[in-house]
């Protein structure tokens, strides 16, 4: 099946089908999905990060939205690795 063309700029993929989510307006989905990304990061912190002065960082969290933070690129790739090992233990996947 060819992607429907909807403008010049545009174009849909093909129809497909879901086996999972959640009604819109669930007050519950986004306080699970928060709840699984944060269990996702607790495993995810001890591979990446950098101190300054006291304080370690590891990541940046904005509602959907994750920012790991490390000093060199080896670092992200391996968090990179145990987050999608760690969110496709949840059925999620990056």
């Amino acid at each position: 099946m060819a992607p429907h063309q909807v403008s010049e700029l545009v174009l849909l993929s093909p129809s497909f089908i879901t086996s999972s989510g959640v009604r819109q307006g669930c007050v519950l989905a986004p306080a699970l999905f928060c709840r699984a990304t944060d269990w996702i990061m607790e495993r995810v912190a001890s591979r990446t990060g950098f101190s300054l002065g006291n304080d370690r960082f590891t990541d940046l969290d904005y509602a959907d939205d994750v920012v790991l933070l490390a000093h060199k690129m080896d670092d992200i790739h391996s968090a990179l690795e145990v987050f999608e090992t760690t969110a496709s233990q949840l059925g999620l996947h990056v």
